[in-house]
């Protein structure tokens, strides 16, 4: 596509399209509300590990 306004309007759509499909999935299967949070929790306690490690040299 060589149009920016055309490539930004598909991404676009393709966003929502998305994101309206993992809201229907949420709501019609609680577990995955529960392992995205999983996923967040680990994924910020490894940031933070990764900041609180002393670096040895």
């Amino acid at each position: 596509m060589r149009n920016d306004d055309t490539r930004f309007t598909v991404n676009r759509a393709q966003f929502d399209n998305s994101e309206e499909t993992r809201e229907k999935i949420r709501d019609r299967v609680p577990a995955v509300r529960k392992i995205e949070h999983t996923i967040e929790y680990l994924g910020s306690q490894q940031t933070l590990s990764a900041v609180a490690r002393p670096v040895r040299r």
